[in-house]
């Protein structure tokens, strides 16, 4: 079967920049295409010189059309700088930054980051140790320290699923189903705790002290301030339906019929997993650095006494 430029074009798709965190098509970063029976050249066009990201994507893309076209083929990936596309990264950057300080300003509620690894919690709040916070609070954050637990051994799980070209074994097997159970009930318990207990005073004491976002709809004018314990919410929810979603999606790629099938959807599979395990850690971050710090200095110790006693006379 003679291979089609499209065919490779395709398989880069699934490609992604790792650090601009979309595929090599979408960026336009794939040039000179050429396929001679089982032997491809093509070039990736890169913004700068960098050894490491060259190597990585060699290597992706390689892997990539191997798994998706034809693990027999030939290919001779070369790379080159496009000096014009270092001035299209700086530009994207200084415009993302424009809209981000646009749209949000320089509200101390806005927990949006990156990542996990260089979330800083706002300078307007002060920092408080775990071991100084209220009883209710330490117990939250033992909580999310025995989620990261299974998180890790999760991430650990998914990322030999990958290797082993998603073949599923007894191990990565018992680790999936110790994470999607801990997900349906031991976090899905913790995030009702929260909302039942602290949720609603904090975002009363958060809306009293204008610690919310300042934009007005001019649409709606008894449209509600935006704060964090809303954001939490929110997040709250979408974790369960992207687990559920990741869940649903390794049945399915289980039970698809052809090999190429099972290889599109389990590297979707990945792919979302990856990011809600980056979205969980930056949550725990940020309710352990930002939100608990906060009700602890509008909420009083009498007050998160009465939380712990609440649950007392719910457990009785």
């Amino acid at each position: 079967m003679s291979i089609k430029k499209q065919q490779i074009r395709n398989a880069l798709a699934h490609v992604i920049h790792p650090n601009l965190g979309k595929d090599l098509v979408t960026l336009d970063y794939i040039r000179d295409i050429i396929v001679q029976e089982k032997y491809v050249t093509f070039t990736v066009e890169l913004a700068e010189e960098a050894p490491k990201i060259e190597s990585k994507l060699k290597e992706l893309c390689r892997d990539t059309i191997h798994r998706y076209v034809d693990d027999e083929l030939v290919l001779d990936i070369q790379t080159r700088v496009n000096t014009f596309r270092q001035k299209e990264v700086e530009n994207r950057e200084v415009q993302n930054r424009d809209v981000h300080a646009f749209e949000n300003g320089p509200n101390p509620m806005n927990m949006d980051g990156p990542n996990s690894d260089n979330y800083t919690p706002p300078s307007t709040v002060d920092p408080v140790p775990s071991e100084e916070m209220p009883g209710i609070l330490q117990r939250y954050v033992d909580e999310h320290e025995e989620c990261l637990e299974e998180i890790d051994s999760f991430e650990k799980a998914l990322i030999q699923f990958k290797k082993n070209k998603w073949v599923m074994d007894e191990k990565i097997n018992k680790a999936f189903s110790r994470f999607f159970t801990f997900m349906d009930n031991t976090v899905l318990a913790h995030n009702r705790d929260e909302e039942e207990k602290l949720f609603p005073l904090l975002k009363q004491r958060l809306l009293e002290s204008g610690e919310h976002s300042q934009q007005e709809n001019k649409y709606i004018s008894d449209e509600e301030p935006r704060n964090a314990v809303e954001v939490m919410e929110d997040e709250h929810v979408k974790f369960i339906q992207f687990s559920t979603l990741i869940f649903n999606f390794l049945g399915l790629a289980h039970r698809l019929p052809d090999i190429r099938s099972q290889s599109i959807v389990s590297d979707l599979v990945f792919e979302q997993g990856v990011q809600l395990i980056e979205a969980l850690r930056l949550h725990i971050q940020r309710e352990n650095r930002t939100l608990f710090p906060l009700a602890c200095s509008l909420i009083s110790d009498q007050e998160f006494e009465d939380m712990e006693g609440d649950k007392a006379v719910h457990q009785n």
